[in-house]
């Protein structure tokens, strides 16, 4: 099914936006793309060992990685809805939004999920390329300084872990998956993820990437497309909202896929 492709981006880079991209660009600085393909490189590996063994990880282990994922995303969503978008809204107002959309598409089968995800796939690539080619104008030049080993090699794993999951977790929910465009899904969520840590370095410099916890959203701020699109990282927060989005409601299936086994 090439909506594998497509599920398989967007739950790839899922995760990113927002506090893991900001800790990678933090602590890698100057080389967060090279983290972030040693990362994909790794997982690539990983990944394509793991389904051609058609391995399974424990369902106690991931009903505990679905619990604390479904933690992280109504933590990271609340913060990012509550500080660009619902300023005025109590943050548990927020979450218990989030909950309903969320268990409402736990009903509908996974291909409406698969569906989704192809529908916006083409439109959040279109998205990152306008964001570079409007953003060249921003682009200053660095100097690149010492270079942590520790930190390279942490994020590298981050990068790795993060990229992965959510995938197994989709596979675990869906045995009806195609291996090899699940596995182009994976890559091409890699080469734009290392577009959007240099199109982040080049554009706001690493100086200033150490006060924002969302540096692509302020990446986005600085574009004015054509002189009459202004707020374009509104759109981009909101791709991330729907990011979001799927992978809760694919985890809600997974917990649910473990429960009905387990009886």
């Amino acid at each position: 099914m090439k909506n594998d492709i497509a599920i398989s981006f967007i739950l790839s880079k899922s995760l990113f936006f927002g506090f893991i991209m900001s800790f990678i660009l933090k602590n890698s600085s100057y080389l967060s793309f090279v983290t972030i393909i040693l990362g994909y490189l790794l997982g690539y590996i990983l990944l394509n060992y793991y389904i051609n063994h058609n391995l399974k990880l424990n369902k106690i282990i991931l009903l505990f990685i679905d619990i604390i994922l479904l933690i992280y995303i109504l933590f990271n969503l609340s913060y990012q809805a509550s500080n660009f978008f619902l300023t005025s809204t109590p943050i548990i107002l927020i979450i218990t939004l989030f909950l309903i959309v969320i268990l409402y598409g736990m009903t509908k089968k996974i291909d409406g999920v698969t569906n989704l995800a192809l529908i916006l796939f083409p439109i959040n690539v279109i998205l990152i390329i306008l964001g570079i080619i409007f953003n060249i104008e921003n682009y200053s030049i660095i100097n690149i300084n010492s270079i942590n080993i520790l930190y390279l090699l942490i994020n590298t794993i981050i990068v790795l872990f993060i990229s992965i999951i959510p995938i197994i977790i989709y596979i675990n929910t869906n045995s009806n998956y195609n291996k090899k465009y699940i596995l182009i899904g994976y890559i091409i969520s890699g080469i734009t993820l290392t577009i959007i840590s240099l199109n982040c370095l080049f554009s706001i410099g690493p100086t200033l990437l150490n006060y924002y916890s969302f540096p692509e959203y302020m990446t986005y701020k600085k574009i004015h497309l054509l002189n009459f699109i202004e707020r374009i990282e509104n759109i981009i927060s909101v791709y991330s909202l729907i990011d979001f989005t799927i992978l809760g409601i694919i985890i809600l299936i997974n917990i649910k896929t473990i429960l009905k086994k387990a009886k």
